[in-house]
């Protein structure tokens, strides 16, 4: 299955939120990353048929999104930035009551599916908690459960990792990954080692447009020769021109920085291996649109 975006743009009044994007998505895991305000958001409604598109054409799989959005839904799992549920119900209420919703009225065939998705998100011990006890990532792995009934092709999950502590993180990225390999994930996130540890392909958003297409290792290779360390005394770091600092770090020698620039900042200056951060930082800074070969 594909996932093909063409033309697309989304104005609101006289703001444009989204604007000539074009992307096709392939099955695995697709990163969406971008700035806060880049339009991600904006782009992963379209795609779960909330708000409409003001131009262009999608295709999800072999329905349009237009003229077939029932069908369109019968292939998407959403878990949307903001997941909130009854706090009184149990796990297994919330994901029973979502089943009904999702047309799977056979009780048998229900319970099924819900003990299903609690086991695949390793919430089966807590089906009959209450979910105003679970923690950060407990919510997130129920909303991802929720997300999976009726098996969809297509799963969209909207900043997933927002507020969870990096133990949290961690699993819920290597739930995502393990998710993947049957279906089309969408992760859209501004946290960039979301995107590091489990895509293997990606596009990065920017005031609206893709400002970059491909994998990860190509975005990394876009700060080639542009990533430099060096140490300073603490008076001097403000005199540096024409760098992004990207850390700094006090150390005994002074003030030991990561910095992006064209050309070395000073003789002290020793050029590293860029990261992807350092690829995305050089993408969305210079707003140009790049497409991997």
């Amino acid at each position: 299955m594909q996932v093909v975006i063409e033309s697309l743009y989304k104005q609101y009044g006289k703001v444009e939120a989204l604007r000539d994007v074009n992307l096709q998505i392939e099955s695995g895991m697709f990163g969406l990353l971008g700035p806060n305000g880049a339009g991600k958001t904006t782009l992963m409604r379209i795609l779960a048929t909330l708000i409409p598109k003001s131009a262009g054409k999608v295709r999800i799989g072999p329905y349009d999104l237009d003229t077939e959005p029932h069908k369109v839904r019968e292939l998407l799992g959403n878990l949307p930035q903001s997941f909130n549920t009854y706090r009184n119900f149990t796990a297994f209420e919330v994901l029973d009551y979502v089943a009904v919703l999702k047309g799977i009225t056979d009780t048998k065939a229900r319970r099924r599916a819900v003990d299903q998705v609690l086991e695949q998100v390793n919430l089966s011990r807590s089906a009959k908690a209450r979910v105003g006890t679970f923690s950060g990532g407990m919510k997130q792995r129920l909303g991802i459960a929720q997300a999976l009934l009726g098996n969809p092709k297509l799963l969209i999950v909207d900043e997933p990792t927002a507020g969870l502590d990096p133990e949290e993180r961690i699993r819920f990225r290597n739930l995502l990954g393990d998710i993947s390999r049957d279906r089309i994930v969408i992760l859209s996130t501004h946290v960039v080692a979301d995107i590091e540890s489990v895509c293997s392909a990606l596009a990065v958003l920017n005031r609206g447009r893709v400002v970059y297409t491909g994998t990860p290792e190509e975005l990394a290779r876009q700060a080639q020769g542009k990533v430099w360390s060096l140490t300073l005394p603490a008076g001097e770091v403000d005199r540096l021109r024409a760098v992004k600092i990207l850390a700094r770090r006090q150390t005994a020698e002074g003030v030991q920085i990561r910095c992006l620039a064209d050309q070395a900042p000073s003789n002290a200056a020793r050029q590293v291996a860029p990261s992807l951060e350092d690829g995305y930082m050089v993408t969305v800074g210079s707003g140009l649109e790049v497409v991997a070969s």
